[in-house]
Order: structure tokens, then sequence, then C-alpha cells
């Protein structure tokens, strides 16, 4: 009995196991012995075939799960190769808004650099327009003083005149 369930275990089912033994009287002229014999075969059959079936779905949930363990992996990567363009944005920006600060402080310089530079010169030009009063108001006097000088001069000349004749 156990050599034959062996070679049914060899043929058909390397996985089987038995789990209980009927016994039942071997009579070859009743069809009831063969009947249990096909059955048994039949079984055997099914179990095989059972097991190959459930053998091919395992593979198939295998491939399918190492081909999601491999999409996993490319998001993975895709996720890093995101969040490390995001970090460079995010320093570039950080960046772009130092120098944009700079930028606006040297105007605010420049700017008040301007403010200075014109209010500097109105007041040059405010000592401009005193000096040409002052200038002009020179001039006037130097010509009233070679008017008194021509006028004295005359007064002397009367003067010597009238001394000389005496």
């Amino acid at each position: 009995l156990m050599a034959t369930i062996d070679r049914v275990k060899a043929a058909y089912n390397p996985g089987l196991g038995v789990e209980g033994i009927v016994l039942t009287m071997y009579d070859g002229r009743t069809s009831l012995t063969h009947q249990v014999a096909n059955e048994v075969k039949g079984l055997a059959t099914r179990t095989a075939s059972a097991t190959e079936e459930i053998s091919e779905r395992v593979a198939s949930i295998q491939l399918a799960s190492e081909r999601a363990v491999d999409s996993t992996a490319r998001i993975a990567q895709s996720v890093s190769a995101m969040h490390e363009v995001a970090t460079s944005v995010r320093q570039a920006v950080a960046e772009q808004r130092m120098a944009i600060q700079e930028i606006s402080r040297s105007m605010q310089d420049a700017s008040q650099g301007t403010r200075q530079v014109s209010s500097a010169i109105d007041a040059t030009a405010g000592r401009a327009v005193e000096t040409r009063e002052a200038a002009n108001a020179m001039v006037a006097s130097a010509d009233d003083l070679a008017r008194a000088t021509e006028a004295l001069t005359a007064q002397i000349d009367t003067f010597l005149a009238t001394v000389r004749q005496g």
C-alpha cells in the first residue's frame, strides 16, 4: 500500500500527503476495487492539475510582485529626482531673492546719492546766483567809483588850474 502511495506521489503530485487509509478487501472480480482505484487516480490527477494551476498562479503573482517592486523603485527614483529639482529651485529662488534685495539696497543708495547731488547742485546754483548778483553789485560800485573818480579828477583839475592862475 505504501509503495502504491509513493508511486502516485512520484507520478502525479510530489506534495501529496496521506491523511488516512481506508482498508478495503481486494477482490479482482468486483468492480468496486477498480472503481475506487480509478477514483483515487482521478483524484490524484485533479490534485496534480490543481497543484500545477496553483504553482502557475503563484509564479504569476511573484512576477507581478517583482514588477510592482520595480515600478515602486522607479517611482521612488522619480520622486527623489523631483525632490532634488525642487531643492535646486528653492535655492535658486532664495539666491534671487537675496540678489533682488541687494539690488534694491543699491538702488536706494543710488537714489539717496542722486538726491544729495541734486541738493548740492541746487545749493551751488543758488550760490552762483548770489555770486552773480554780488558781481553785478561790484560792477555797479566800480562804475559808480569810476564816475566819482572822474568827477573828482575834474574837480582836482579845476582846483589846480585855479591855483596856478592864482
